[in-house]
């Protein structure tokens, strides 16, 4: 269960249901369409940088676990240390895998089994860093979110394999984007079914989403609005639905 401490204004319980719409944003920072022409520390600092400032761009990040600045607030992301940076040891060596020696490749991962030692280690890559140390036939689709925008964001909730994404529309009003299930979610963003049923590639994700510094629902009056918008979910996997009122953010940020 994640929950985020935040102070919350409401302005009455009027709850107005609308129909799912994808906002298809500009995915120019996808790591899966970068240049072939380019050094691989051009494409680290343009695609994959240790620190995302997403309230400067307007165009979504992919998913890649790095220091996030939103708001204002840094996240406190300790696992940005195990990716960043890569050794020169470790550049070859992901540089002379080929795509034909991968085991298993999703939005986030990519995994290959090697022997160290008399032992069958298996390695796995974030598709990010796959991406701009290899050429285009060889790269893998990253995961990057186009329902909504990203510095818009104004708290995350996964809860019971659900998720729920809070956007602010305008001051006065937020936009919930529900879904049922983290494969619902990836699908909706993705455009395709992905196998993303191994741990390590649910818990590279969910990495990333614990590292996005946003405050967090207090658990009495979130539980009431989660359980509110699950029951005008009505057994439906995603929707969207318009809430007459904002977060007030009184108290210092967590992390997940």
């Amino acid at each position: 269960m994640y929950f985020k401490r935040i102070v919350l204004s409401v302005v009455g319980i009027v709850i107005a249901l609308v129909l799912t719409a994808q906002s298809v944003y500009d995915i120019s920072y996808s790591t899966y369409n970068c240049p072939d022409n380019l050094p691989y520390g051009t494409l680290l600092d343009k695609y994959c940088p240790n620190l995302q400032l997403w309230n400067n761009h307007d165009k979504n990040f992919p998913c890649h676990v790095s220091v996030i600045k939103l708001n204002g607030h840094y996240s406190d992301c300790k696992e940005a240390n195990e990716y960043y940076p890569m050794s020169d040891k470790e550049l070859k060596f992901i540089q002379s895998i080929r795509k034909s020696d991968l085991a298993f490749t999703n939005p986030f991962l990519v995994t290959l089994y090697r022997n160290f030692n008399g032992k069958r280690i298996k390695v796995n890559i974030p598709t990010t860093y796959w991406n701009i140390t290899h050429k285009k036939p060889e790269r893998v689709k990253d995961f990057i979110i186009k329902d909504f925008q990203l510095k818009r964001l104004v708290t995350v909730v996964y809860f019971d394999n659900r998720l729920f994404f809070f956007i602010k529309k305008d001051e006065t009003s937020m936009t919930c984007y529900y879904y049922k299930s983290i494969g619902t979610f990836v699908y909706s963003n993705y455009g395709e079914v992905t196998a993303i049923d191994d741990n390590d590639s649910i818990n590279y994700f969910l990495i990333w989403l614990a590292s996005i510094p946003l405050p967090s629902l207090p658990k009495e009056e979130g539980q009431k609005i989660l359980s509110l918008i699950v029951s005008k979910a009505d057994g439906k996997n995603q929707f969207t639905i318009d809430l007459p009122f904002v977060f007030k953010d009184n108290t210092p940020r967590s992390i997940l």
